[in-house]
């Protein structure tokens, strides 16, 4: 750490009598390397002094100063911040390879003759002679709470999934070492790429991959013609993690991927396996290639109806999946063929189906209820991507498209309509998983079957635990990613474990109580002390006029005039709370003080398990919340309610209400403060939704009449929770009177 010259001095004091000190610069000298104090005798002549083995003594940052010429000491935050971290670990290091057993951990720091003891039964490398250590190399420490003890398996036909988290049978899985080293990187479980059966074998042609967001378009080589650098058509507002591909099924055979099965089956029996697998619309096809898959040992069977780019030209994938009655005979014919022989010669194992349905249609729920209800499938995969194009050119070669595939020398090359995934579908994923739910499940009231709960696996712009639990209450139970990873790599599950893990644990873990003790209220974001005031050239009689009117701005004399007010306030409550009376202001009347008992603890070990996991106890959780149109209730108006001590003065909310709204904010031209009219805010949300500030808008319940323009000049008052009328119409002229007589409409603002 950075620490002042008194500070250092006293470290080095303390540490003089075990360790080195440079009477040059007055620091400790440690190992440049490990950060570990050299140790001398304690002669007192320090020219005399002998170097004798390194003490279980380490330093960093401003204190230490390493030995070797070449290094420099700290001289900034970040270099001292990386001596303390280095420090740590070969503190780690040395913790975990000694024998603790003569003495206590604690008595390391207390007892000097500890320290002599050390020093002669361990080495600089950290290791005792004639010493086993308990672990076979050092490990970093780890840092354990309650939220690493949330259980995130999850079951789902018969499978026990580690976690929901898996791969997509996509790019990230097309060959059995990226799965194996998936598995290693913690995913739960792996759908292969899709393959078929030999006369069906693809060849993919290239580029065949575009982003969508700012990370891909943009980049290639202008000059060779090549890459989305000569397109100038990218738009990085689109999508931070969206992908637009043709590439086609897996270009192996069907016996490189039945051996991969096997070998990752054996190598990670408790990952799950899924088989994705392609035929056309022949029976026997699809019947030899899931005997063949579950034979080989795959945990289920994901049956690809859905490609949308050519695959559908040959009869396959989007030109199966988008006919009810072709989704149901191909998911009868498979479920009857699933079955697993043991080579025990055991009873036969029945393999589960999972139909992989396309958004690209119409009605999901009609695709899907023909799989499961009447295919016999055993669930659904949904959705996959979405038809899209990709850009073209707007500057030169005349609309020339990416992915663009034929020779630069020819004509313009050609492409095709491909598969878009990742964030830019992900409304449209939530919507067909909430609709499979709603539609195939118990729930007649909302419109259930009154069947079992449809399985879902998930799928369509998953990156963060936040975005799967949102497929989780919509009905889901795992989740397939493809496109995060294709923009990262495969370590970001770890970042989905953590998240779920704490975003399950603040959403109920241990009971109502439990959440009630860590949820804490988020205070609205204020501006920052940043003085802008030099920024502007504002005349005086702007300030007195927007003075007069009761609302500040935050920028220039504005702001350096609440500034002073804000400094005076403070000022006059130090003054009361040293005279024993604490008030909220100037000329306020005192505050009351209550006192808050601290909430009940709570026992853990009398909390009886819960019988379903973590997740499975969120499954469907936001399904009440969605429903028809119809269902949603007109009479709960809401109006926008801008924070002053927030609103940076801006505009956005001005401009888009105005031109894309309903014109119910107003501007003041020279302050900029910006005035709710709340007769006319409609509540439609659009000034929150780009207001750059978070927490600066709110909308809360409106307190006026809600007035409906019919257009004509008629206006119609609509009975709310607050204002209850009949609905009666309101004459044009008479309301303009009103308007005059109790003059402008009130400012929501607080």
């Amino acid at each position: 750490m950075r620490l002042s010259y008194c500070c250092v001095r006293s470290v080095a004091e303390a540490l003089a009598p075990y360790a080195r000190v440079d009477k040059r610069t007055g620091r400790v000298c440690v190992d440049a390397q490990t950060g570990r104090c050299e140790w001398w005798t304690d002669d007192e002549d320090k020219d005399k002094q002998e170097q004798r083995t390194p003490p279980p003594v380490w330093c960093g940052g401003d204190a230490s100063c390493p030995t070797v010429y070449t290094a420099e000491p700290s001289q900034t935050t970040v270099e001292s911040a990386n001596d303390g971290k280095t420090a740590a670990y070969h503190m780690h290091l040395y913790l975990q390879t000694i024998d603790w057993r003569p003495t206590g951990i604690a008595q390391l720091f207390v007892q000097k003759w500890l320290i002599a003891y050390f020093s002669k039964q361990e080495l600089y490398g950290y290791r005792i002679p004639n010493h086993q250590s308990s672990v076979s190399r050092p490990l970093l420490p780890g840092f354990r709470t309650a939220i690493d003890d949330v259980d995130l398996s999850v079951r789902m036909c018969g499978l026990r999934f580690l976690n929901p988290f898996g791969l997509a049978s996509a790019p990230p899985t097309t060959s059995a070492a990226m799965i194996r080293r998936a598995f290693r990187a913690g995913w739960a479980f792996a759908v292969t790429k899709t393959f078929g059966l030999d006369k069906d074998l693809v060849t993919n042609v290239s580029p065949r991959i575009v982003g969508l967001g700012g990370h891909g378009v943009g980049g290639g080589s202008a000059a060779s013609g090549i890459g989305p650098g000569t397109i100038g058509a990218g738009d990085p507002d689109v999508a931070r993690s969206a992908f637009l591909n043709i590439e086609l099924i897996s270009e192996k055979t069907a016996a490189y991927w039945l051996r991969s099965i096997r070998e990752l089956k054996r190598d990670f029996p408790k990952h799950i396996l899924i088989a994705s697998i392609m035929c056309a619309y022949i029976e026997s096809d699809w019947t030899l290639l899931a005997k063949l898959a579950c034979d080989a040992g795959a945990d289920a069977l994901e049956l690809n109806l859905s490609c949308p780019h050519g695959m559908g030209e040959s009869g396959m994938g989007l030109a199966c999946g988008q006919d009810p009655v072709l989704v149901e005979n191909i998911s009868r014919w498979v479920k009857r063929a699933a079955v697993r022989h043991p080579s025990d010669g055991g009873a036969p194992i029945a393999v589960p189906v999972f139909t992989k349905i396309t958004p690209n249609v119409t009605d999901v729920v009609a695709i899907a209820r023909a799989a499961v209800r009447l295919g016999g499938a055993d669930g659904v995969t949904a959705v996959n991507t979405v038809s899209a194009l990709g850009p073209l050119d707007v500057t030169n070669n005349g609309g020339r498209p990416w992915p663009g595939v034929g020779k630069t020398t020819a004509d313009t090359p050609r492409t095709t309509y491909g598969g878009m995934s990742g964030t830019a579908v992900r409304p449209m994923g939530l919507r067909a998983v909430s609709a499979l739910s709603r539609a195939l499940g118990p729930d007649v009231a909302a419109g259930g079957d009154g069947g079992p709960p449809v399985q879902i696996m998930a799928t369509g712009g998953v990156d963060s635990a936040a975005s799967t639990l949102q497929y989780l209450y919509c009905g889901a139970k795992v989740v397939q990613v493809c496109s995060a990873v294709q923009n990262q790599d495969f370590t970001v599950v770890q970042d989905y474990i953590t998240g779920l893990k704490a975003l399950l644990y603040m959403n109920g873990m241990g009971g109502d109580k439990r959440r009630e003790k860590q949820s804490c209220p988020t205070p609205a974001l204020v501006k920052d002390s940043i003085d802008l005031s030099d920024d502007y050239d504002i005349i005086s009689t702007t300030v007195s006029i927007a003075d007069q009117k009761g609302s500040k701005p935050m920028f220039g004399p504005y702001l350096r005039n609440k500034r002073r007010e804000q400094a005076s306030g403070a000022a006059a409550d130090m003054a009361n709370m040293i005279q024993g009376t604490k008030t909220n202001g100037v000329g306020q009347t005192p505050e009351l003080v209550i006192t808050v008992s601290e909430p009940e603890e709570i026992n853990d070990e009398l909390v009886p398990a819960p019988a379903e996991t973590p997740v499975e106890m969120v499954v469907g959780r936001s399904l009440k919340s969605v429903g028809t149109y119809k269902s949603l209730d007109n009479r709960a108006q809401v109006v926008a309610l801008v924070n002053e001590d927030s609103c940076i003065n801006c505009g956005k909310c001005y401009m888009a209400c105005n031109d894309s709204g309903y014109q119910a904010i107003s501007m003041d031209p020279k302050s900029h403060i910006v005035h709710v009219q709340p007769d006319s805010c409609t509540g439609c949300t659009l000034c929150l939704t780009v207001c750059p500030i978070a927490g600066c808008i709110s909308m809360v319940e409106k307190t006026v009449p809600h007035v409906v323009n019919r257009g004509l000049g008629r206006r119609q008052q609509v009975s709310t929770y607050a204002c209850p009328n009949d609905g009666g119409y309101i004459d044009q002229q008479r309301f303009s009177d009103e308007q005059k007589d109790y003059g402008s409409p009130a400012v929501a603002t607080q």
